[in-house]
């Protein structure tokens, strides 16, 4: 149960309302996460804007790549909502069965995994580095910037920075994953 109650999409009203709306025009739905930043719009409206640039491929860097970043900060971060969701939305962006399995795995290190390739390792360790101790080490940056210019390292960056404050939204809210994201339980 989370730790506030949400703002239900039939009881918004104002800005709030407006926002929804908008969100469901794109989305078809208002995930539970913003439901419950819907006290503010103040709040609301940026968490939209960050939300819509992590997850669109209208930028410098693929949806898909964004999407592995994300999800590497979450698994990180152990945070099962973000996780959840954004495993379908990497599906989604491009991502292999074989790497969305990777990275949902508990154990491991997912930069090990052989599902991905030389740059989407570097994409990992920049966004574990990073979420683990708010900074990367100089090799994993190099390596970046081998393949990426500089807009490219800032998308990556900020995607990742997204993630992390999405993941402690997530949890330090307790928000309940909503029914169609939940994967049936291993026997």
């Amino acid at each position: 149960m989370p730790h506030i109650h949400p703002v239900k999409v039939e009881d918004a009203s104002g800005e709030v309302k407006d926002l929804y709306e908008a969100m469901q025009a794109v989305r078809g739905t208002v995930p539970n996460l913003f439901q419950l930043l819907g006290y503010s719009p103040r709040m609301l409206g940026p968490a939209i804007a960050l939300a819509a640039f992590a997850g669109s491929s209208d930028s410098r860097v693929p949806a898909r790549l964004k999407q592995l970043a994300y999800l590497a900060a979450s698994r990180v971060n152990g945070c099962h909502y973000c996780l959840e969701r954004h495993a379908a939305a990497g599906a989604k962006a491009g991502l292999t069965p074989q790497q969305v399995e990777s990275i949902l795995a508990e154990t491991g290190e997912l930069a090990a995994s052989p599902a991905f390739n030389s740059n989407e390792r570097l994409i990992i360790l920049y966004s574990e580095e990073l979420t683990r101790g708010i900074s990367a080490s100089a090799q994993t940056i190099t390596g970046l910037k081998a393949f990426m210019d500089e807009e490219e390292f800032l998308e990556i960056t900020f995607v990742i920075a997204t993630a992390n404050m999405f993941n402690r939204l997530a949890d330090g809210l307790a928000v309940e994953l909503e029914p169609e994201f939940q994967r049936p339980a291993a026997h």
